[in-house]
């Protein structure tokens, strides 16, 4: 009888092991379960986590200019010229009517652009959707004005920062250094904090 325990008492220890097994790979192999946390991810870590063989620790920089072969439009449907932009920093986010985040994280935008206004351009471009449903939305929300809003009909721009998560925020430098990648949700607090720090001041 107590043999026969054992073995039943051994045999519920091994299932519950591989269960808890299953279950941590599980979660180590989905990207969302750390995406929506909202973690600041730099370039260089960004670089060591997708190639750890690489040793990769290089800076992405792009030319500004390159955005402007994206096509992108203002809300007006007229082209977005990114080398007009003369601030210090640019900080482009990716974002969409769908996304839950982005109703909390637009208006910290505005927020955080209106004290920053000498040093920094925030730039939202949308994800597809249509200029009719993205004014609604703005008009809706009362979050119209603040920052410049970009259509993106291709999805283009999610594509060329290598986007997996939303909301994507991107801070380059004027020279089009990448400084920070932000995946996920940032708080007005976060950002504020992100921007001082770049620019180094008080």
């Amino acid at each position: 009888m107590k043999t026969k325990q054992t073995v039943l008492i051994i045999t519920a220890l091994i299932i519950a092991g591989a269960g808890y097994y299953l279950y941590i790979q599980r979660d180590s192999l989905n990207p969302e379960s750390e995406s929506r946390s909202g973690a600041f991810l730099t370039a260089d870590s960004t670089d060591e986590t997708s190639d750890e063989n690489s040793n990769n620790s290089e800076n992405i920089t792009v030319e500004l200019s390159s955005f402007n072969d994206l096509g992108l439009k203002t809300l007006d449907g007229d082209s977005y010229d990114f080398t007009r932009i003369n601030t210090d920093l640019i900080v482009l986010n990716s974002w969409a009517t769908w996304c839950p985040f982005c109703i909390d994280e637009l208006p910290d935008f505005i927020k955080v652009q209106s004290e920053f206004n000498e040093t920094v351009t925030f730039i939202a471009i949308n994800r597809s959707e249509s200029n009719t449903s993205i004014k609604s939305y703005l008009s809706t929300n009362n979050i119209e004005t603040g920052i410049i809003y970009l259509l993106d009909l291709k999805d283009s721009f999610y594509k060329k920062i290598g986007g997996f998560s939303m909301p994507e925020t991107v801070i380059y430098d004027s020279e089009g250094n990448e400084l920070k990648h932000i995946r996920g949700p940032v708080t007005y607090e976060e950002m504020k904090s992100e921007l001082k720090n770049l620019l180094k001041v008080n």
